[in-house]
């Protein structure tokens, strides 16, 4: 065990450790009891795999709720209105609701 704990990825097992996955299902269960704190790093991935895909191609929703932002500034994902640099803070205010409704 490393000074910063084990990493449980996809896949990959521990440098070293070759165990079957319900050896490695115990072995998580048992750290994770042990831990004294847990952190759980996401980013905008947990989003998508949520079914929030709006922030990054123009689904159902995109096309629903933001549509007007995409006529007017040419936006292909959620992600676009985020970043625009709008010409005032009531543009900018206007979208946001929207874009990460």
């Amino acid at each position: 065990m490393s000074r910063y704990g084990f990493s449980f990825g996809s896949e990959i097992a521990p440098v070293g450790v070759d165990l079957a996955y319900d050896d490695k299902i115990r072995l998580f269960a048992d750290k994770l009891t042990q831990a004294d704190a847990i952190l759980v790093g996401g980013a905008s991935g947990m989003s998508a795999a949520s079914g929030f895909r709006h922030y990054y191609e123009p689904d159902e929703h995109f096309v629903r709720q933001m549509s007007a932002f995409r006529d007017k500034y040419g936006y292909q994902s959620g992600f676009d209105g985020l970043y625009h640099r709008y010409q005032n803070s009531r543009e900018r205010w206007g979208f946001l609701p929207i874009g990460l409704a």
